[in-house]
């Protein structure tokens, strides 16, 4: 969350003009989440390290990313696929609990600045 945090502030600060955009690239963040497959499993499955258990893990993040791909392929490289402000202020006020979907997908993204 930290991270998220510095992220936010130096993509405000590039916007601002406060950075140089040649020198301070503008970040671009990427999210792809399983978490409406994942909480299916019980807290016990972290300890599963069963062939077949591992495969099952392996198709359901396959399948998140060519979901993710299909939504988000035109972002990659010209803006972030989700607002990570809204998630970080979503998480700070609610640590315990998982990232609602509608945060995760959020459609209020924010252009990259031009330069």
């Amino acid at each position: 969350m930290t991270e998220l945090r510095f992220l936010a502030e130096r993509n405000r600060l590039v916007a601002d003009g406060e950075l140089s955009a040649k020198r301070h690239p503008y970040v671009r963040l990427h999210m792809v989440h399983g978490h409406h497959k994942l909480a299916a499993y019980d807290g016990s499955s972290r300890l599963l390290a069963e062939a077949k258990f591992l495969r099952e893990l392996k198709a359901h993040g396959r399948q998140e990313m060519d979901e993710f791909l299909t939504h988000h392929k035109v972002d990659l490289g010209v803006q972030s696929s989700f607002d990570y402000q809204v998630l970080v202020e979503h998480l700070t006020q609610h640590h315990d609990a998982p990232p609602a979907l509608d945060v995760v997908r959020h459609v209020g993204r924010r252009k990259p600045p031009v330069g």
